[in-house]
């Protein structure tokens, strides 16, 4: 078995990013995986029995996480390097891949915002435009008025902004975000390679 373990928001993404590689027989077809969240880096170190009984009975452990950036605490070196200490403490055996590219700050939102689909790029820059308009009523050595909506919440108003049954609508608040539309979607983007290339190696 091979157990692949994430955050949490990035879960159905990584197990639809899993199949179509199977799919295109870009990976054997062969493979037995499984995505489990942590929700959080934080808590590899909770999940330590889970990697051992997977590694003690021949499986294969791939950790894909969040980089982060500084202003949470983070950063790609800053995550690695805790990361690598909780795996050396606990005698963990993985491989590691950080969002957005295995390279840089950042996390699963960002390579959401670089796959969408290009022609419809406008609707983020529309989202952008709501926040410099709530900015506005924040004004410096004040207290702040409004909360900045989370990055979350812009993919979320990004796929909701497409007309969808009421089905699909339920599905969106259930956390599919329909990453087999092309009409929202850019799966062949190269900024899915690092993660591809990953997987392919992994796997």
């Amino acid at each position: 078995m091979t157990k692949v373990f994430v955050e949490g928001k990035d879960k159905v993404f990584i197990e639809f990013y899993i199949s179509s590689l199977i799919t295109r027989s870009i990976v054997s077809s062969d493979i037995n995986f499984e995505v489990e969240s942590l929700g959080g880096w934080t808590n590899l170190e909770k999940a330590s029995n889970t990697f051992k009984e997977n590694s003690d009975s021949g499986g294969k452990n791939i950790v894909i996480l969040d980089a982060d950036s500084p202003a949470n605490g983070g950063g790609f070196n800053v995550r690695k390097g805790e990361i690598e200490k909780v795996k050396t403490k606990n005698n963990l055996v993985f491989d590691l891949c950080l969002f957005p590219n295995n390279i840089d700050d950042g996390d699963f939102e960002i390579l959401l915002e670089r796959i969408i689909n290009q022609k419809h790029i406008g609707l983020l820059e529309c989202f952008s435009s709501y926040e410099e308009c709530i900015s506005k009523y924040n004004l410096p050595n004040s207290p702040i008025l409004y909360k900045l909506p989370i990055r979350k919440s812009k993919i979320y108003s990004y796929v909701d902004a497409f007309p969808k049954s009421k089905t699909k609508n339920e599905k969106l608040k259930d956390g599919d975000y329909f990453f087999l539309n092309p009409e929202i979607w850019d799966l062949s983007s190269i900024e899915l390679e690092p993660l591809k290339e990953f997987l392919v190696k992994f796997l």
